[in-house]
C-alpha cells in the first residue's frame, strides 16, 4: 500500500492529496500512517460514511478517522508539549499529559483531512 493506491481509491470521494509523515530516522520505525485531504468538508464526511470507517486498499483494510491536530485540520496548531523548546515545565501536581483522540464537533465541521492508518 502507498500513496498513489490509497489516493486512487479513495479520488471516488474527492481526495486530492495523500500526505505521509517525514521519513523515519535510521534505527526508528515507519509511522504506518497517512493524511488524506479532500476538496471540502462535505466529501471527507462522504468518505467517512460510505465506508464504514474502513478501506481495503489491495487486500488491506485500513481504518479512517478525523486528523486529529496539525496543519491541514480545521487549521489548527500542533498540540505543545512539555519539555519542548519555549513551553514551560508543568505545574506541580499537574495532571500527565494526554493525546487528543478525536477532533471535537465544531472542529470536525471544517476539516477536510482525515487520518488513515
Amino acid at each position: 500500500v502507498n500513496g498513489k493506491t490509497i489516493f486512487n481509491t479513495l479520488v471516488q470521494f474527492g481526495c486530492t492529496n495523500v500526505r505521509f509523515p517525514a521519513p523515519p530516522r535510521p534505527g526508528q520505525r515507519s509511522k504506518n500512517f497517512c493524511f488524506v485531504e479532500f476538496g471540502a468538508h462535505d466529501d471527507a464526511v462522504r468518505c467517512i460514511e460510505s465506508s464504514g470507517g474502513m478501506v481495503e486498499v489491495n487486500g488491506v483494510q485500513l481504518g479512517i478517522k478525523w486528523a486529529s491536530s496539525g496543519a491541514g485540520s480545521g487549521g489548527r496548531p500542533p498540540i505543545a508539549k512539555f519539555g519542548q523548546p519555549g513551553v514551560p515545565p508543568p505545574p506541580p501536581g499537574a495532571p500527565p499529559e494526554r493525546k487528543r483522540q478525536r477532533l471535537t464537533k465544531e472542529e470536525a465541521a471544517d476539516s477536510s483531512t482525515l487520518f488513515v492508518k
